[in-house]
């Protein structure tokens, strides 16, 4: 990788020649830097949410690395990190993994709920309204966070859930988050 202070020179020489070297040279240290960026990923275990916080920061330079990091990886946080970093740099790359995570109520199906809704992803509706159906009526916070997901998709909710949450079997605190995610709807 070349030296930084040599890679600036060329890049702001007066000579155009040299500042095409410099921007053939800095392409190569970008590839090489996300590269690293990736192995980081890889390999930072439990902290690799640390890691993908600045991800996005290379732009648009990391789908590729990450879409081969995706595709290899046995790792399911890997592949849930790399999948949610994806969509974040618009590739849908890792999609199926994001409503699969919803659809089965992975540890990751509030953050994959979450990041589809916040990019528009309409797919993420059947998956949300499904767990909404399946979740054990005690885990209100995934059930807040599933409602919030739909409601930004601009979904309402389905009667067969309206009745299941205002059921006299539904724990209290699962018809008060029903309750706060139907007066934000009806707010609007």
């Amino acid at each position: 990788m070349p030296d930084l202070t040599e890679l600036l020179a060329l890049l702001r020489s007066d000579d155009a020649e040299q500042r095409c070297r410099g921007v053939e040279r800095a392409a190569v240290a970008v590839e090489r830097l996300t590269h690293a960026v990736v192995a980081s990923l890889q390999t930072a275990g439990e902290h690799g949410h640390y890691v993908a916080d600045h991800v996005h920061r290379f732009g648009t330079s990391m789908i590729e690395p990450l879409e081969a990091l995706l595709e290899r990886t046995q790792d399911e946080d890997t592949a849930a990190l790399c999948s949610l970093l994806l969509l974040r740099l618009h590739s849908t790359a890792g999609l199926d993994r994001l409503l699969a995570a919803v659809r089965d109520g992975s540890g990751w199906s509030l953050q994959a709920a979450a990041a589809m809704a916040d990019v528009g992803v309409h797919e993420a509706v059947a998956p949300i309204v499904h767990r909404l159906r399946t979740i054990p009526l005690d885990r209100a916070e995934e059930i807040l966070g599933l409602l919030r997901a739909l409601r930004r998709l601009d979904r309402s909710l389905p009667a067969d859930l309206v009745t299941r949450f205002e059921s006299p079997e539904a724990p209290p605190e699962a018809l008060k988050v029903f309750e706060e995610a139907l007066a934000s709807t009806s707010s609007r």
